[in-house]
C-alpha cells in the first residue's frame, strides 16, 4: 500500500469529524427548540487492504466512515407557560397532526398549539392536532342479554373518546340541553323500627305508595315517611324539575293490642330490613296519558280511541296516581348491606301494541309492574314532562322493534345491579299476599270513663235539706253520695258545690243553677264501630261469660252480673295477611353490589350521595385540558364537558423516524406502524396543559463533543501533511 493511500485514510477522518461537527452544531443551534431531540454520531472503521507478512496474511486500516446518526428521544425539561393549549407530554409518546389542506399526518412533540379563527387546535405552521370526538349524548337502551358495567371505576375505560382520530375543533360554542337519563342516590337508612311511618293492615307493603294522593297538596303527607331526597333533572328542553324519593320501613310482621297477627312477610332472613320508596315529581309536572289508539306520527293525531291524562283530565280529572312514576322496595340484610331491590312502574308489562298507548288505569295496584331494566342493569321509569305521545310506559312502542319510551327513560340507581331479570315478576296487587279466614277471638276493651250531666237543673232548698228541680219534679236529699256542680260565674268553669255530706257548700248562692254528675264506663269509638260492624252488644269476662252490655249508639256500658269489676271483653273476628318473600316479591334475579350501594344501620338518615346527568343549553366560557388528554368545555350554565380526547402515538423504533424539520417527523418503513394510545395509559405518558417541552440538548455534552471532534480533525490534518513531508521526501530522492 502507498503513502498515497496513507493520505486517503487521513482524509476519511477529516471528513467524519466535519459531518460530526454538523451534528454538534445542529444540537446546539436547537438547544432552545421546544420538542427538539439531539443525536448523536457513531464512526465505524471503514476498510481494510489484505497484505502479507512473515507471520502470515495481515489486514491494514484504510480510513473511517459515519456508522450511524441516532436520535435521544430522552425527555426533555418543561417549562410552564400561561396557555392552557400548550401541551406538553411527560413520558412516550408523539402528537399527531395533519398538514393543512392535505392528508398528510406528522408527528411531534412540540406542544405549542393554540385555537385558530375557525377554532381549529393548530400548532404555529396550521398543522391541525388530531384526537377522537366525545360523544356526550345519554341514549339509554333496554338491557337484552347482558349488561353493561362500564359505570364502575374498575371497568372504565382510558378512551374517553370514540371514532376515528380527527382535527380538534370547537365547531359550536353552543351546548344543547341534555335530557336526564341517569338518577343515582346513596341512601343512609336506619335498621331500627323508627322509620316505620306509614302502615296498612291489608297491603303493607304499599302503604307508602297508597298515600300519594296527586289531589291532595302536599300530595304525600308530610308525616307519611321516614325520609326523602330531591334532585333537579332536565326534560329534553332543558327545563328543570325536581324528583323527590320517599323512603318509609316496612315491618316484617304486625300484631294488635291482644297480640294477634295482623300481617307477616313470610321466608323473609332474620334480621332483614325493608325500606318502601316512591319516586315522584309534582303531580302538575306529569304529562303522561294512557288509552290512546292509532296514533298517526305525520299529523300528531289519534284516530281511535283519545287518550286520558293523568293530571287534570277534562272528563276524569287528576288521577291519584299523577306524578308518581316508579316504587319498590330495597331490602338489607342483618348487617345493613343493600342485597336486593324491587322496582314497579306504570304498565312495564302491558302489550299496548304498535301506535297505541297502555290504557291500564293507573290507580289499580294491578297496573303498576315490574319494570324494565337498562343495558347497564337498573330499573327504568317514563318521565314525560312533555306530554309525548308513546313515552309514558316502558311497554310502549311505535314498531315491533323500536321503543318510543326508550327516548324518554330514566334509570334509577341506588347501588344495585341486577345481571339476569326478574325473580317473580309480577305486579305491586301481587304484594297483598293471602289473607286467612277469619278466627273468633276474645278482644279486651280499653274502658274510657266521661261524665254524664243529669237535667233540669237544681236548687237547694234549705229547710228540707235536700236538691230540688227547677220545675219541681226531682228532689234529691243532701248525702255524701250526692256530687252536684255549680257554674262559677268568673270563670265559667263548674266547680263542685257541696260538701262532703251532700249539704251546700259555704259561699255559694243556694238558687243556683246546680247540676248532677254522673260517671259512666264507655267502651272507645273505634272498639264501638268494630262491635257494631260484627253485631255484637254483649260484653264477656276472660271466661267468655256475659257481665254485661253496650249501647251500640252511645258505646254506654251497662254492667248486667252484680258486682262485677273487672276486665271486659268482646268477641272478634280476626283475619292476618300472609306476604311470601319468596313467591309474591318481585326481587333481581341475580343482583350485583357497587361500591356506591345504600345501606341501612346509620344513626340517622342522611343521603350520602345524590347525582342526576342532563343540563339546560349553556355558552362556551373557557377549555381546559387533563392529564388524559381530554379537552373540556365550560359553560355558562355551569356544565364541564368533556369535547375532544388528544391522540398520542408512539413507535418500536423511534430511529427509524425521518426528521422533516418544523419539529416534525414521518414514519417510514423503519419507524414501522404507528401505536395508537391515550395519555397515562399503556405505556403512554400524561399531558401537562400550561407546559412545553423544552429541547433535549446537553450543552455540557456537546462542548465536550465539540472539543474532541476539534481534537479527531486536527489529528487526521497532522496525517495529511505527514504524507505530505513524507512524499516530498521520496520525490527529493530523484533529485
Amino acid at each position: 500500500m502507498g503513502l498515497s493511500a496513507s493520505m486517503w485514510t487521513s482524509v476519511s477522518g477529516l471528513l467524519a469529524h466535519g459531518n460530526k461537527m454538523n451534528v454538534v452544531g445542529n444540537n446546539i443551534a436547537n438547544v432552545s427548540t421546544i420538542g427538539f431531540k439531539s443525536q448523536r454520531m457513531d464512526f465505524n472503521d471503514y476498510l481494510y487492504i489484505n497484505g502479507g507478512s512473515t507471520s502470515g496474511p495481515v489486514q491494514i486500516g484504510a480510513g473511517v466512515s459515519t456508522y450511524a446518526v441516532l436520535g435521544d428521544f430522552s425527555q426533555g425539561s418543561l417549562e410552564s407557560t400561561n396557555s392552557v393549549t400548550d401541551i406538553a407530554i411527560d413520558g412516550e409518546g408523539f402528537f399527531k397532526v395533519r398538514k393543512p389542506n392535505t392528508d398528510q399526518m406528522y408527528y411531534t412533540r412540540a406542544g405549542d398549539f393554540y385555537f385558530n379563527a375557525d377554532r381549529q387546535l393548530q400548532n404555529p405552521e396550521g398543522y391541525r392536532l388530531q384526537g377522537w370526538k366525545v360523544d356526550n349524548s345519554t341514549r339509554l337502551t333496554f338491557k337484552s342479554e347482558s349488561i353493561n358495567l362500564g359505570k364502575d371505576k374498575a371497568n372504565e375505560s382510558a378512551f374517553v373518546g370514540t371514532g376515528t382520530p380527527q382535527d380538534i375543533v370547537l365547531d359550536s360554542w353552543y351546548l344543547e340541553p341534555q335530557r336526564t337519563t341517569s338518577v343515582s342516590f346513596t341512601m343512609g337508612l336506619t335498621s331500627d323500627s323508627r322509620g316505620d311511618r306509614s302502615t296498612s293492615d291489608t297491603s303493607p307493603m304499599t302503604a307508602l305508595f297508597d298515600q300519594w294522593d296527586a289531589s291532595k297538596n302536599p300530595p304525600m303527607p308530610d308525616t307519611s315517611c321516614a325520609t326523602s331526597s330531591a334532585i333537579k333533572v332536565y326534560d329534553e328542553g332543558g327545563n328543570a324539575h325536581t324528583l323527590t324519593v320517599y323512603y318509609d320501613q316496612v315491618a316484617a310482621q304486625q300484631v294488635d293490642s291482644d297480640g294477634n297477627t295482623i300481617y307477616e312477610i313470610e321466608g323473609l332472613p332474620a334480621g332483614y330490613t325493608v325500606y318502601e320508596y316512591a319516586v315522584t315529581i309534582p303531580p302538575e309536572e306529569d304529562m303522561r296519558s294512557y288509552g290512546g289508539t292509532k296514533y298517526n306520527e305525520k299529523t300528531n293525531t289519534w284516530e281511535g280511541d283519545q287518550p286520558t291524562k293523568f293530571y287534570n283530565d277534562p272528563v276524569k280529572g287528576t288521577n291519584k296516581n299523577a306524578g308518581m312514576l316508579m316504587t319498590g322496595h330495597l331490602i338489607f340484610d342483618a348487617a345493613g348491606n343493600l342485597v336486593n331491590q324491587t322496582a314497579y312502574t306504570y304498565g312495564a308489562n302491558a302489550d299496548p301494541g304498535d301506535l297505541n298507548q297502555c290504557d291500564l288505569d293507573p290507580k289499580n295496584l294491578s297496573s303498576w309492574q315490574s319494570t324494565r331494566f337498562s343495558s347497564n342493569g337498573l330499573p327504568t321509569f317514563c318521565a314525560n314532562f312533555t306530554g309525548q305521545p308513546l313515552a309514558n310506559s316502558v311497554s310502549e312502542t311505535i314498531s315491533p322493534t323500536q321503543s318510543q319510551a326508550q327516548d324518554y327513560i330514566i334509570e334509577l340507581d341506588f347501588g344495585l345491579r341486577c345481571v339476569s331479570n326478574w325473580d317473580n315478576a309480577g305486579s305491586l296487587a301481587d304484594l297483598r299476599g293471602t289473607e286467612s279466614d277469619p278466627q273468633k277471638v276474645p278482644s279486651k276493651v280499653t274502658v274510657s270513663s266521661k261524665p254524664s250531666y243529669d237535667t233540669p237543673n237544681f236548687y237547694w232548698d234549705n229547710g228540707k235539706q235536700q236538691w230540688t228541680s227547677a220545675d219541681n219534679t226531682q228532689t234529691i236529699p243532701a248525702s255524701a253520695d250526692t256530687v252536684l256542680y255549680y257554674q262559677n260565674p268568673t270563670t265559667k268553669k263548674w266547680e263542685a258545690a257541696t260538701n262532703e255530706d251532700g249539704t251546700l257548700k259555704d259561699g255559694i248562692p243556694a238558687a243556683g243553677p246546680f247540676r248532677q254528675e254522673t260517671w259512666n264506663d264507655y267502651v272507645p269509638a273505634n272498639t264501638l264501630k268494630r262491635m257494631n260492624e260484627l253485631g255484637q252488644t254483649d260484653l264477656m269476662d276472660a271466661d267468655n261469660n256475659v257481665v254485661g252490655t253496650v249501647d251500640p249508639d252511645t258505646g254506654l256500658i251497662t254492667i248486667t252480673k252484680t258486682g262485677y269489676n273487672g276486665p271486659l271483653y268482646f268477641e272478634n273476628e280476626v283475619t292476618s295477611r300472609t306476604i311470601s318473600y319468596n313467591n309474591d316479591v318481585s326481587k333481581y334475579g341475580d343482583p350485583l353490589k357497587t361500591d356506591n350501594a345504600s345501606s341501612a344501620g346509620s344513626s340517622s338518615y342522611i343521603t350520602q350521595d345524590a347525582h342526576a346527568d342532563g343540563y339546560p343549553s349553556g355558552v362556551l366560557s373557557g377549555t381546559n385540558i387533563d392529564n388524559a388528554g381530554v379537552v373540556y368545555g365550560y359553560y355558562d350554565n355551569g356544565e364541564t364537558i368533556p369535547l375532544y380526547q388528544i391522540a398520542l402515538y408512539d413507535f418500536h423504533n423511534k430511529q427509524g423516524l425521518r426528521r422533516e424539520g418544523g419539529n416534525l417527523y414521518g414514519q417510514t418503513k423503519e419507524s414501522g406502524e404507528a401505536r395508537q394510545g391515550v395519555a397515562g395509559d399503556n405505556g403512554f405518558g400524561v399531558t401537562r396543559a400550561y407546559n412545553i417541552e423544552g429541547s433535549n440538548v446537553d450543552l455540557s455534552r456537546e462542548f465536550v463533543n465539540m472539543i474532541t471532534t476539534q481534537r479527531g480533525f486536527q489529528a487526521n490534518s497532522k496525517g495529511v501533511t505527514t504524507v505530505d513531508t513524507m512524499l516530498e521526501t521520496v520525490i527529493g530522492m530523484k533529485r
